[in-house]
């Protein structure tokens, strides 16, 4: 468990960068953009579920209740 744990963190953390990095703006004319309301929002859902996701694996690391010699 404790290398599913290891995985599931090194994904959340890579996809809450990825995620961060989303463009939020709209391109209008003559370069400009806008913000779009709903991009940024689900650029906040995709970071809190990808940091869930790294907590999680995060857990399982510390809890792993196997004995390792």
């Amino acid at each position: 468990m404790k290398t599913f744990g290891v995985v599931l963190t090194i994904i959340g953390l890579i996809t809450a960068i990825i995620s961060y990095n989303m463009d939020v703006g709209i391109p209008i004319v003559y370069g400009e953009t806008i913000t779009d309301s709903g991009l940024a929002f689900d650029r906040q859902n995709y970071i809190i579920g990808s940091l869930l996701v790294a907590v999680c694996g995060v857990l399982l690391v510390i809890f792993d209740k196997k004995k390792r010699k």
